[in-house]
């Protein structure tokens, strides 16, 4: 088995590096050849990229996206750790913030950023979520102990850029210009059966949404929002999160589920 997993070391060396192929190709031109191998593999990378983030290509025009995008796969840092592109990329968003051609461009990561987290959301578990009458049934005197179990599609966004604003323009360049004011931004994306979704909400319903997501009882939660913003209401709450679908399980804090 060692034998097996140097060999695919030395393999993927020779893929990122360039060094002396010839364990892998016999012929009189081993580099073109393998070449071409590398070349295909780099390609489905940069197809990969441009999948999860589509927002990216048009923002920077495809040209000048796969050319950040090839320089991005030729790194073997960046290389894929499974076998499956889903999964990767996530840190094509860090590369962004450091490439020296897109320093005047200082949205673009957390741009991306915003498109990664709705990878996720996408290919996030399903699960059913409660109804309203779930919710009404539990007694007031256990409603302080509560923890409310968010369904697994549900992640947080911040951004100090308009992202909202920065996706319009992406996909409608008639857009009117924008104002890159730093003003933080607050999203919900979640998934109703196969369309995600991004809410963009307020900070004190974004506060207690998570505060919630780290297991907080839910009167701790609201005094902890409450302490935050005076003007936090619960009710406004919970009905966004029943709304949207958001609740898979309510927990008393006893760790005794409630069933309906």
């Amino acid at each position: 088995m060692s034998e097996l997993k140097d060999l695919q070391q030395q393999f993927t060396n020779a893929l990122f590096s360039k060094q002396s192929i010839s364990a892998f190709v016999s012929s009189d031109n081993a580099a073109q050849r393998f070449n071409i191998y590398r070349q295909t593999v780099l390609e489905n990378l940069r197809h990969a990229l441009e999948i999860t983030y589509p927002g990216v290509w048009l923002l920077l025009g495809k040209a000048c996206a796969d050319s950040t995008a090839h320089a991005f796969c030729c790194e073997q840092q960046y290389a894929p750790q499974t076998g499956c592109l889903d999964d990767w990329g996530e840190l094509f968003t860090s590369f962004l913030g450091t490439y020296p051609k897109l320093t005047d461009l200082p949205y673009l990561q957390d741009y991306a950023h915003y498109e990664w987290i709705k990878q996720l959301a996408y290919k996030a578990p399903k699960h059913a979520s409660i109804s309203s009458a779930a919710l009404s049934q539990i007694p007031n005197a256990q409603l302080a102990g509560l923890i409310i179990h968010l369904v697994p599609a549900c992640y947080l966004y911040q951004s100090i850029y308009p992202i909202q604003q920065i996706a319009g323009i992406a996909h409608n360049p008639q857009s009117d210009a924008i104002d890159l004011v730093c003003h933080t931004v607050y999203a919900v994306i979640t998934r109703i059966e196969n369309h995600v979704l991004t809410l963009w909400v307020a900070a004190d319903l974004w506060f207690f949404i998570a505060t919630i997501k780290d297991n907080a009882p839910l009167e701790e939660a609201t005094m902890k929002t409450t302490e935050q913003y005076p003007d936090f209401k619960l009710e406004t709450a919970l009905h966004f999160l029943l709304q949207q679908q958001l609740i898979k399980a309510l927990i008393i804090k006893e760790d005794t589920p409630c069933t309906y």
